[in-house]
């Protein structure tokens, strides 16, 4: 079956929702320095607690089921990080690389 969850929502970019993505990236360089994201933003810390909170869900509802899963860039990149074990900051690239539009991941 096929449902929608908040779990899997982009990551939200407060008063930069909509906008082109050239702004948010300027906006969110304070968060790359290890400060926080302006204008109310969702934060990578809160990011990745939303998708920890929703991959454990996820973990007792489908228990040693096959799930596909599509969301957004940053939230492939944040559970990238949570599935190697590697801390929620921007800094993690290379380790973590941002996702292409379109591409398919396997997370295990």
């Amino acid at each position: 079956s096929t449902q929608s969850t908040w779990g899997l929502q982009e990551r939200n970019d407060g008063e930069l929702e909509g906008r082109p993505a050239r702004y948010a990236e300027r906006e969110f360089a304070a968060e790359l320095g290890g400060g926080e994201p302006c204008c109310g933003a969702e934060s990578s810390e809160h990011l990745r607690h939303r998708l920890v909170s929703f991959l454990m869900d996820m973990e007792q509802k489908y228990a040693g089921a096959t799930v596909v899963m599509v969301t957004h860039g940053w939230v492939m990149w944040q559970l990238q990080a949570i599935f190697r074990g590697l801390p929620s900051s921007f800094g993690t690239p290379p380790a973590v690389r941002m996702p292409e539009n379109g591409e398919a991941m396997v997370l295990n």
